[in-house]
């Protein structure tokens, strides 16, 4: 007959030294959330239950699967309460409710979450299949020995305990252990009739060091942090969550987001693709489209410049840039004759410590890295057909060959980044952009995926032609950021093939008409200015199209691990500033209905700056549905987009063939 055990997790809300501390975000989860998960995960155990004083932290511990069945008596919640105390009071209540005793309990600490269910389920099976009373984690001391302890009387230092041999070498020191805290395991009589959690034989389950960290300060914290981040934890989540990906570049964690029971949720969710491995870039890198190899293009060639755009995109140039190195190497190009571009455009520069993030470290060590600066070293080097001024960066227009890297994502008027845009905005100047960025102000000049017949899109490979742009590589990114295919060759031909590419990648079954639009803006979600990115894929202008219906609310979701972010062009106080309810792009999808943000990272004020007073920025998730919850009710209907800034609506894309011979018209 199986034993009924029960797993007491404790867990009051008045913690001294970190405050809310059971609750406080580990890698983007509560602390507690690691003991409940890896308990329910547990074989052995009958039932987990959560015992805490504290409303919000049974309100998360029922998120993560946990029951609540009691709340904890104020004096059982003190700094002095004792925890054998809280057992028995827990043991007590379930046992009231259920009618029937349990044949042994386990109390585990959320204090230590590297504590996982093989190691409960290996503790219990020791303390069943024994005669013992107990079963306690404990890891060894290791170098803080007994042995080598010192007290103080009257100034002088004696020793704790006499080592007979002063100080022995570590390796002779007897093995000695101390509780860790993961878990007391005991029968169920021995705690409640002796009120201990160790009664009369107890046996001991070893842990190692590395997951027997105590959380009892911030010092603990950061260690645990630390050493959490080399495991996967992934399994750890809300019961009924829906996880989005975010925090690109820092990061790219993932997001779990819930929502009331009783709503109808959809995740709408890309076509996506698998990432691709470092030999199929190499390949794609060495077989170019419609262009000699890099290696022969550099044989007459005596300096190269290589543009990359910067964290704004999910670019993995660092996987991309040792190619094409190498063949350049193959060329004859040496590496002093090599620099590197950011193709920042009217963006912030980039600092070293972004610059080994998109390009690697040894690149960074091995080669020159320039910020290019829209506002001088621009060099005039004539005007579009449409009447823009071309004054681009003469770093790169005094190098003999020119490379451009970039990724392919939709864009709201060029169609798509990628292609010449590494040159136009990314290596241009400010009244360059400003020329070529005007018109979307007004009204919409193509839109989403729209190649041929766009006139910003021409005006921009047009400007790259005259740069002199030989080569591209064009990357496209997966749902978590990652490169899924790359397209390297002339810029005009392998755009194109990365564009068809690009619009079954990115397809999407896009719900119309739903109450609740959850748009989440990864992987373009390093800035709050980069917000409206999220919804590039509400790409109708269709009132019978359009994705929440009038009345609705948006949410927008970004994680803007860098705040604000910095735009030369629509920033407060920049040229082409304008509230975004009034710009031309946005104004259709904003008009009749609510705006919420959710961002961590944002100061609200900035939201005043860009948007209208009853626009709403939360940093807590469940704020966020308690707002919606005022007005959506039983039965709403609500779409999630886990990375909308990549996302295209299938319909637009099959009604408007986007995907036909017209994607190559406007390059010729």
């Amino acid at each position: 007959m199986k034993k009924r055990i029960l797993a007491v997790i404790p867990a009051r809300g008045g913690s001294k030294s970190i405050p809310k501390k059971n609750i406080k975000n580990l890698l983007g989860r509560p602390l507690i959330a690691y003991s409940i998960v890896e308990a329910l995960r547990a074989k052995s155990l009958s039932r987990v239950i959560v015992s805490s004083d504290d409303k919000e932290i049974l309100e998360v511990a029922k998120k993560y699967g946990a029951e609540t069945p009691l709340i904890r008596p104020k004096e059982l919640a003190t700094d002095d309460a004792l925890a054998i105390d809280v057992m028995v009071h827990a043991i007590k209540a379930c046992e009231g409710q259920e009618g029937k005793k349990y044949d042994y309990a386990v109390m585990l600490q959320p204090t230590t979450p590297m504590r996982n269910a093989e190691d409960i389920d290996e503790a219990l099976e020791k303390l069943v299949n024994s005669k013992v009373d107990s079963v306690i984690s404990v890891v060894s001391v290791g170098a803080i020995h007994p042995y080598r302890m010192k007290k103080i009387v009257k100034d002088l230092l004696v020793d704790y305990a006499d080592e007979g041999v002063e100080n022995l070498p570590r390796q002779k020191l007897p093995p000695i252990y101390i509780r860790n805290g993961a878990i007391y395991a005991a029968k169920r009589d021995v705690i409640m009739e002796e009120r201990s959690f160790k009664g009369k034989k107890c046996l001991a389950y070893v842990m190692p060091e590395e997951r027997s960290v105590n959380i009892d300060s911030n010092i603990d914290f950061m260690l645990a942090e630390t050493l959490m981040q080399k495991m996967d934890w992934s399994h750890v989540k809300p019961k009924d969550a829906i996880e989005v990906p975010w925090k690109s570049w820092y990061g790219n964690e993932l997001l779990y987001i819930d929502f009331p029971s009783n709503w109808n949720i959809i995740v709408a969710a890309m076509n996506d693709a698998k990432e691709i491995s470092d030999k199929e870039i190499k390949k794609a890198v060495l077989s170019p489209i419609a262009s000699p190899r890099l290696s022969e293009l550099a044989k007459s060639k005596s300096s190269v410049c290589i543009a990359v755009d910067d964290l704004t995109k999910p670019t993995e140039a660092f996987r991309v840039l040792p190619s094409i190195i190498e063949e350049l190497k193959q060329g004859g190009i040496k590496d002093d004759n090599i620099y590197i571009l950011m193709s920042a455009g009217t963006h912030r520069p980039l600092t070293r410590e972004d610059m080994v993030k998109k390009l690697g470290k040894e690149i960074v060590e091995r080669f020159r890295v320039y910020n290019h600066n829209a506002y001088q070293n621009n060099v005039l080097i004539g005007k579009t057909s449409f009447g823009t001024p071309v004054e681009i960066d003469k770093l790169f227009l005094q190098a003999d060959l020119k490379i451009g890297i970039g990724t392919l994502m939709p864009h709201p008027y060029a169609g798509f980044s990628g292609g010449g845009k590494i040159v136009m905005p990314g290596l241009a100047s400010i009244d360059t952009v400003d020329v070529n960025h005007k018109p979307v102000n007004v009204s919409l000049q193509g839109k989403i995926g729209q190649v041929a017949g766009n006139s910003r899109r021409e005006d921009i490979d047009e400007a790259a032609r005259m740069a002199g742009l030989h080569f591209i590589v064009n990357t496209l990114s997966n749902s978590l950021g990652k490169t899924c295919a790359v397209f390297a060759g002339s810029p005009r031909e392998a755009f194109a093939e990365a564009a068809r590419n690009a619009l079954k990648v990115y397809s999407t079954n896009v719900p119309y008409g739903v109450d609740v639009g959850v748009f989440n803006t990864f992987p373009r979600d390093t800035w709050f200015l980069l917000s409206l990115n999220a919804l590039n894929v509400w790409a109708s202008r269709d009132p019978e199209k359009e994705i929440v219906k009038r009345g609705g609310s948006i949410v927008i979701i970004n994680a803007c691990p860098e705040g604000l972010g910095e735009h030369g062009l629509v920033g407060k106080g920049m040229r082409q500033h304008v509230r975004r309810d009034k710009h031309g792009t946005f104004k259709g999808p904003l008009e009749g209905r609510k705006l919420i943000f959710f961002s961590p990272n944002v100061n609200p004020s900035y939201v005043r700056d860009h948007y209208p007073e009853d626009v709403m920025l939360f940093k807590k998730w469940e704020d966020v549905i308690a707002e919606l919850k005022k007005e959506q009710g039983t039965g709403t209907k609500a779409a999630v987009f886990p990375c909308a800034s990549l996302q295209m609506d299938k319909n637009i894309i099959m009604r408007e063939n986007l995907m036909g011979d017209q994607i190559l018209a406007s390059q010729s």
